[in-house]
């Protein structure tokens, strides 16, 4: 008889303590990633710039990892390497093959630690 009074009152006890999580504190909990452009180069337009900056605030948020458009400690930037590019006439419009790398960084401001890169070809 005791240990079900016992019991009985350790549920009571606990059940009284529990609380519900904050929504608040599950955003401050996120890593906050900055996307920082680079300069604009004379082969990319700024409408690519910003489709560029959109498809990388996707790849972020899909992952469950927060992207702004203001400063954080946490940085990511894209490089663009372009190696060689030709055009080849292939009818009625000439086709330009781009070959390159795109890359990724992702470093924190304010120590400048550098915390990993991708790097994907293309052509």
């Amino acid at each position: 008889m005791k240990i079900k009074t016992l019991i009985i009152l350790f549920y009571c006890i606990s059940f009284g303590t529990v609380k519900a999580q904050d929504n608040q504190e599950l955003l401050n909990s996120r890593i906050v990633l900055s996307i920082v452009m680079p300069q604009n180069e004379e082969k990319i337009s700024t409408g690519n710039f910003a489709k560029m900056k959109s498809k990388i605030k996707q790849i972020i948020s899909k992952y469950d990892v927060a992207a702004t458009d203001y400063y954080s400690d946490f940085l990511i930037y894209p490089s663009i390497e372009i190696y060689d590019e030709e055009t080849l006439d292939a009818g009625l419009q000439p086709l330009t093959i781009i070959s390159g790398d795109f890359t990724l960084f992702i470093k924190q401001a304010s120590t400048n630690n550098q915390f990993g890169s991708i790097t994907v070809p293309f052509k």
